[in-house]
């Protein structure tokens, strides 16, 4: 008897951060390698004239797919100026923005699970058991998965 096991990273089914659901993954590389060189540069301590220019110009063309939280002290003043001497002066991190997935994108994970045909499917990376729910109504109404979560 062959029984087939199956796993997949899912991902997320519903939403991801922005910056992973562009089109082209060769976008989302350039993108996350510009967010690499705002870490590096707010680690900085103290900032320097041209670190405080590069900040305010990666924030800024970086915007639409995260934000800066600040949790203690202030990093930016009026206009996206950094107001901060150094990493010292606040505390906080980088948040991505998140994107919903299209109907078109869930169809398609739906169409590859099922051309697996496996007995026994491990997905992983699902928000929630609410989540598998949703998907398995929507797009599964016929072979819904079932959970057996782990926590």
């Amino acid at each position: 008897m062959v029984f087939k096991i199956a796993t997949s990273n899912t991902e997320n089914l519903f939403s991801r951060a922005r910056i992973l659901n562009l089109e082209s993954n060769d976008n989302s590389a350039a993108l996350l390698a510009d967010v690499s060189e705002l870490e590096q540069l707010l680690r900085n301590d103290p900032y320097s004239a041209d670190d405080k220019l590069c900040i305010a110009e990666l924030f800024v063309g970086l915007n639409e797919y995260l934000d800066i939280q600040e949790d203690r002290g202030k990093l930016f003043g009026a206009n996206n100026k950094v107001t901060a001497t150094g990493a010292g002066d606040w505390d906080g991190d980088i948040v991505f923005k998140m994107a919903h997935f299209s109907d078109e994108q869930r169809k398609s994970i739906s169409q590859v699970l099922s051309t697996v045909r496996a007995d026994v499917q491990r997905l992983v990376e699902i928000e929630g058991l609410d989540v598998l729910r949703r998907f398995n109504t929507d797009f599964r109404p016929a072979s819904p998965f079932r959970s057996s979560s782990t926590g």
